[in-house]
């Protein structure tokens, strides 16, 4: 039904556009560009195993999506009339897109904090929409918002700026940091094609000068041939004594069978953690480094990396943290590596395990039916030693309709430091306080942590819960303070109303979608105190809107 009312929407909404909006040779170009794009990215995710697949970032999901239900989604053109967000506390208000069945999806928001000016980026449906009829650019599912009163209200700057190639595609993750309160930036997922018409699969930074008011247009990080590599969840962070020099890590996955050779003709998989530099302020970028890779099944994907981040400590060492698919066993069974560098990025030491993750949900999915992996996050102390968070699902329950474990993994937020830089790291320690098992042997959910850590050493984790609802269905925002180094924690409810964990209302994106990540902020400058941070809220009628907490 759902695919059938899209084509309708669709071809309604083409009917109604043809006769009030002649589209430009620009649109006309960038409407066949995308459209040849999106069916090499189709052929490229049908070759990938089941499990890689689901394992695929917000964004890519967003692209595969795009990809495998063009005919019937569509063009959506034109620009509906504006609305407002209704949420407060304080709400991110959405200009962009007036229409409950396209353009109001938001998801995977990245907080950027420096001075009085707050950036806030993310995954957004209507940016696609807003793009398409506009002149001498790119698409992009990237938009922003901007605050100037250190997060106490939010305006919509729009789009994230895709470029002047009309085959550009800004697809979304995308991953703000600062470095004054002038000096914001961007990454994301791009993919374009060459002047040769080759696919290209790619990471790119966007810088803005302005305090975040605008962005330039998309340097490209790191680039690949798109019919045989996808590159795809980037993460990214500066030198904090240096901030001219900033790293980008992403995921390469890769199909050429160059390196893990081929079974029975096929490319095993090859999933590969790399790391882009630049020394120039985001100008530029130098070869990207491996920091770890494993050979795949052809069959399963297993094992395969993915998931990573990077920080960079004060003593110039480059941090890195991600997850190990490992086991063909059932239920499948993860781990969060951890790799430093100690000479800029240019080599890395042998990946250690940070520590032993259990699947939560049945390992890629939540009550809900909407994904939910357990990628790590992570920050560094005063000291440079790493603490990193993630959920877990250490409570597993017998459940039948789990397809691919038998077990359902409710899912708790987790922690775990190491004190000597790395070299090896303690046992867990639980980050939310509710109590369970609850009476009748189950839980509840807590994830997709954001973590940061201010200059006294105070660390918080705010993560979406479902705490209040003993069904374990909606969901609402908590966050944890810890003032002893994560030892203990105290965690607060944020938001007063709960959420459905999907939206349902927008034909450009799957239903059942909440992207993987936010992020949380301090005031990278020092002046000010505390933590922002945007997040996803979806009220009754369907609409996934942001919403960001400030303490």
């Amino acid at each position: 039904m759902r695919n059938a009312l899209a084509c309708i929407i669709a071809g309604f909404v083409l009917f109604v556009v043809a006769g009030h909006l002649a589209l430009g040779q620009d649109a006309q170009q960038k409407q066949q560009a995308i459209t040849t794009r999106l069916a090499l990215a189709k052929t490229f995710f049908d070759r990938m195993p089941p499990l890689q697949r689901k394992a695929l970032s917000g964004g890519a999901q967003n692209f595969r999506y795009l990809a495998e239900n063009w005919a019937e989604v569509g063009m959506l053109l034109g620009r509906p009339a504006s609305t407002t967000n209704a949420f407060s506390d304080p709400a991110l208000p959405d200009t962009d897109s007036g229409s409950v069945l396209g353009g109001r999806v938001h998801s995977e928001s990245s907080t950027a904090w420096c001075g009085s000016n707050v950036v806030v980026g993310a995954n957004d449906s209507g940016s696609f929409v807003e793009t398409l009829p506009v002149s001498g650019i790119g698409l992009s599912f990237n938009g922003f918002w901007r605050s100037t009163n250190t997060g106490t209200s939010f305006s919509d700057k729009g789009f994230m700026p895709p470029g002047t190639n009309l085959a550009n595609f800004l697809a979304g993750d995308p991953v703000n940091i600062c470095t004054n309160s002038l000096t914001f930036y961007q990454a994301s997922l791009l993919e374009s094609r060459d002047a040769l018409n080759n696919p290209l699969t790619q990471i790119s930074v966007s810088k803005s000068t302005t305090g975040g008011s605008s962005f330039g247009n998309p340097i490209v990080a790191a680039s690949a041939n798109g019919s045989t590599h996808f590159l795809d969840k980037e993460w990214m962070a500066a030198d904090p004594v240096t901030p001219t020099t900033l790293y980008v890590t992403f995921t390469d996955f890769d199909n050429t069978g160059s390196v893990c050779g081929f079974t029975l003709g096929v490319p095993n998989p090859n999933s590969i953690i790399k790391i882009s530099k630049s020394t120039n302020a985001g100008s530029s970028w130098g070869v990207p480094v491996t920091i770890a890779h494993v050979c795949g099944s052809p069959l399963t994907g297993l094992p395969f990396l993915q998931g990573s981040q990077v920080a960079v400590g004060t003593n110039h060492n480059v941090n890195v943290s991600w997850e190990l698919f490992a086991s063909t066993t059932s239920p499948v069974t993860s781990a969060i590596r951890f790799a430093k560098s100690t000479n800029g990025g240019s080599s890395f030491g042998s990946p250690v395990k940070a520590a032993t993750v259990h699947c939560t949900g049945d390992c890629f999915e939540l009550q809900g039916n909407f994904r939910d992996l357990q990628f790590p996050a992570m920050v560094l102390d005063g000291s440079n030693n790493p603490h990193i968070f993630w959920n877990d699902g250490a409570l597993q329950v017998t459940d039948a309709l789990s397809s691919l474990t038998g077990k359902y993994g409710y899912a708790d937020i987790l922690t775990v430091a190491s004190t000597n830089g790395g070299t090896s790291f303690g046992s867990p320690v639980r980050v939310n306080t509710n109590v369970e098992p609850l009476p009748n042997g189950r839980g509840t959910d807590q994830y997709q942590p954001a973590v940061a850590i201010d200059e006294t050493g105070k660390m918080a984790a705010c993560y979406y819960s479902r705490e209040t609802d003993t069904t374990n269905y909606k969901f609402d925002r908590f966050c944890a303070t810890s003032t002893n180094g994560g030892a203990s924690w105290t965690a607060t409810r944020v938001t007063t109303t709960s959420s459905p964990p999907i939206h349902a209302t927008d034909v450009l994106l799957n239903a059942f979608y909440m992207g993987d990540y936010d992020t949380l902020a301090n005031d990278h400058t020092g002046a000010n105190t505390g933590f922002i941070g945007a997040f996803e809220v979806n009220n009754i009628t369907g609409n996934a809107n942001l919403q960001a907490t400030k303490f």
